[in-house]
């Protein structure tokens, strides 16, 4: 028996042929993802970067109501330098922390406050919002979901969802039922942003939400001092 095909068939044939090659490379990169393998692993990497960039955005919901409480944005240089700007309870701050002395300017003053001997990243009161990979700390949970794929800015990310138990003393003493939702740059196998909810532990109408972005990874230069005038 002899088969006839037409120059329109065979092109036919070879879209067919692309569109069910391409269905199935997508099932294969979707079953070959295992969601707890790249939450450790990219919190290995998260963890193990020297410098990046950050923010940082806490609100409080009360019966459904926001309330700001903090919009920091920061960087962290590989000697382990910081500088940080923002609101905190509606007060503008901006803080420098260079090695052992912090250098701390309210409501865009012209003047610093320098306090030597002192890491304002070792507050627990603070850690939250100038310190974003404290909120990190826990262990990976036996079930991790794997939520989907999205894009943050210009790169891919795959979602992931889990409920850990938390090791941030300063969270846990009024929170509970914390829920991650991450980003993990597809890529670079990294944390580039998270959304944490959590419930008072007084009054369950009362919501916490925090969020977190992280970038410029081994990227950021070397933070120094304000000039502080004598």
């Amino acid at each position: 028996m002899v088969l006839n095909f037409s120059a329109k068939n065979v092109i036919i044939l070879l879209i067919l042929l692309v569109i069910v090659g391409s269905a199935a490379y997508l099932i294969y990169e979707e079953t070959k993802i295992v969601p707890i393998d790249l939450l450790e692993e990219s919190m290995d990497k998260t963890f193990g970067a020297k410098s990046y960039s950050f923010g940082v955005e806490t609100t409080l919901i009360v019966d459904g109501k926001e309330r700001p409480l903090s919009n920091i944005k920061g960087k962290k240089d590989a000697q382990n330098n910081y500088h940080i700007t923002g609101t905190m309870l509606r007060q503008g701050v901006e803080v420098y922390q260079i090695k052992d002395t912090t250098y701390l300017r309210e409501n865009n003053s012209d003047k610093w406050m320098v306090m030597e001997k002192n890491n304002i990243m070792t507050m627990q009161q603070f850690t939250t919002e100038i310190n974003p990979l404290s909120n990190f700390s826990f262990a990976v949970p036996e079930t991790v979901d794997l939520i989907g794929k999205e894009k943050v800015g210009d790169r891919k990310c795959i979602v992931l969802e889990c409920i850990p138990h938390v090791e941030n003393q300063f969270l846990n003493l009024h929170w509970k039922n914390f829920r991650y939702k991450l980003w993990i740059d597809k890529g670079k196998k990294v944390i580039t942003k998270a959304e944490v909810t959590a419930e008072n532990k007084e009054n369950s109408k009362s919501l916490l939400d925090l969020k977190v972005t992280l970038g410029d990874f081994n990227k950021v230069d070397t933070i120094s001092a304000p000039k502080v005038d004598s």
